[in-house]
C-alpha cells in the first residue's frame, strides 16, 4: 500500500463512528460531525478500494433513515451538536431536503469489488423506492426532470448558478446568501415537505442534478439485471434515456446545457462548471464535446487554471476563489471559484468517456499534487493551491478512485 492509501486509509478511520449499530463516515470530525447523503456516496467508493465491508455499511446506515415514501434526507443527525447545523427541520433525524441521487452509482461500485450478492438483494428495495420518489415526487412540470426546492440540495450550496433564483447580485455577502438557504429550510418546513407548495418559493431544474440521476438510473438498471428483474432493469434504463432526451429538449442551447429556473423554465447563464457535467453521460456530441473542452475548459481565463478547474469561470462577474472570512468553515462551504475534489473527479471520468485521456490524466495529476501539498482539505484556490474549508475533510480521498 502506497503512503497516500495509508493516509486515506487513516483519514477514513478517524473519521467514521458507530452509532445505534450503524457504521458511517463524517466528512469532517471537527466542522461536518454528521452523516450527509452525497458525501456517504462518495466514502463508499472510497472504501470500496480499501475496506469493502466499511463500504457496504455506509449505504446501509444511509438507507436505515429512508422516510416512507422514499425520500432519503440529506444529513443524518445521529449525534446532534449545538454548536453545528442546528436547524429546526420538523423532524427527528434528519433535515428535511434531498441532495445528488448518487446512491445507486455508489451501490454498484461497492458491488463490484465486494461481489456480496446478500448485500446487493438487501439493498436494492430502497433504492427502488428512493429512485421511484424522485421520479414521481420532484418531477413538477412532468417532462422528464427533476428539480430542487434549495440550492443545497445541488450539494453546491451557494453556488452561482443559484443566485437569481435567490435574488442576489454576483457579489454578495456569504451570510446573505446563507441566510436565504436558511429560509428555504423553514418554508419546507412550513409545507410540510410538498414539493409543489415551496417549489413556489424556488424551484431549479439543475443540470449536474438530472445527469447524476441518468447516471445512477443506468446504474440502477444494471443491479435489476443482476438480480434478474428484467422488467425494472428495462424500465430504469427506458427512464434514463427519456431524461437525457429531455434535457437536450429543454436545457442545451449555444453549445451547453443550462439550468432552468422556476416553474416556466427561464434558462440561466452562469458560467460554472456544471456545464461539463454531461461529460459523465456522454450527452454531448463528439464535436460538441470538442468544442467544450477546447473553449471553456482548456481555456486559462475561464476554468483551466494552475492548480486546476475551478467550479466558476475565472472571467465571469461571480468568480470568488477565496474562503470567505464569515462564519465557521460548516457555513461557508464555498463554490464561487474554488476547486472542489469531487467536480475533478467527474471531470476525470468524463473526459475519459470522450477519449481525452491525457487531460483526465493532468487532471488526476494536478488533485494528487494538491492532497500532496496541502492536505485534505475542503476546498483549494485555483491560482495559490492553498487548501481552505474544514480539515481532515474526506473528498482529497477521491483521488484514489481516479485511476
Amino acid at each position: 500500500m502506497s503512503s497516500l492509501e495509508n493516509q486515506i486509509e487513516s483519514l477514513m478511520l478517524n473519521n467514521r463512528r458507530m452509532t445505534d449499530g450503524f457504521s458511517y463516515t463524517v466528512p469532517s470530525g471537527s466542522s461536518y460531525p454528521y452523516q450527509w447523503f452525497w458525501d456517504s456516496c462518495f466514502h463508499a467508493i472510497i472504501l470500496s478500494h480499501i475496506d469493502t465491508k466499511a463500504a457496504m455499511a455506509e449505504i446501509q446506515s444511509l438507507i436505515s433513515h429512508q422516510f416512507d415514501n422514499g425520500m432519503m434526507a440529506h444529513v443524518i443527525f445521529w449525534d446532534q451538536q449545538k454548536e453545528i447545523f442546528n436547524v429546526d427541520w420538523g423532524l427527528k433525524k434528519t433535515s428535511n431536503i434531498i441532495q445528488p441521487p448518487i446512491i445507486a452509482y455508489a451501490t454498484e461500485r461497492v458491488y463490484e469489488k465486494c461481489g456480496d450478492r446478500p448485500f446487493l438483494e438487501s439493498v436494492f428495495p430502497a433504492l427502488v423506492n428512493y429512485y421511484n420518489f424522485l421520479l414521481e415526487e420532484r418531477d413538477l412540470r412532468k417532462v422528464n426532470l427533476i428539480g430542487y426546492v434549495n440550492p443545497d440540495e445541488s450539494g453546491e450550496d451557494n453556488s452561482p448558478r443559484f443566485d437569481n433564483a435567490l435574488l442576489l447580485p454576483p457579489q454578495h455577502e456569504v451570510e446573505d446568501n446563507l441566510n436565504k438557504r436558511y429560509a428555504l429550510f423553514e418554508t419546507h418546513k412550513k409545507c410540510n415537505l410538498d414539493t409543489r407548495c415551496t417549489s413556489e418559493t424556488f424551484w431549479i431544474e439543475d443540470v449536474p442534478g438530472n445527469v447524476f440521476l441518468i447516471w445512477n438510473l443506468e446504474s440502477l438498471s444494471r443491479i435489476a439485471t443482476e438480480l434478474n428483474d428484467r422488467q425494472l432493469a428495462k424500465k430504469y434504463l427506458s427512464k434514463a434515456k427519456q431524461v437525457a432526451a429531455s434535457m437536450r429538449v429543454n436545457m442545451f442551447e449555444n453549445g451547453y446545457f443550462h439550468p432552468l429556473s422556476g416553474l416556466k423554465a427561464v434558462k440561466t447563464t452562469e458560467n460554472t462548471w456544471s456545464r461539463f457535467a454531461p461529460l459523465l453521460t456522454k450527452q454531448y456530441t463528439p464535436a460538441e464535446a470538442k468544442a467544450l473542452v477546447k473553449d471553456e475548459l482548456l481555456n486559462r481565463e475561464r476554468f483551466w487554471l494552475p492548480y486546476g478547474v475551478s467550479t466558476v469561470a475565472q472571467n465571469g462577474p461571480a468568480f470568488s476563489p477565496e474562503e470567505p472570512i464569515w462564519g465557521q468553515a460548516w457555513q461557508h462551504p464555498h463554490w464561487r471559484g474554488p476547486i472542489w475534489m469531487t467536480v475533478h473527479w467527474f471531470l476525470y471520468q468524463g473526459l475519459k468517456n470522450y477519449g481525452y485521456y491525457d487531460i483526465a490524466n493532468e487532471v488526476r495529476e494536478k488533485s494528487l499534487a494538491l492532497v500532496k501539498n496541502e492536505g485534505f482539505r475542503e476546498y483549494y484556490h485555483p491560482i495559490t493551491g492553498i487548501g481552505m474549508g474544514a480539515n481532515d475533510f474526506t473528498w482529497g480521498a477521491m483521488v484514489i478512485d481516479m485511476n
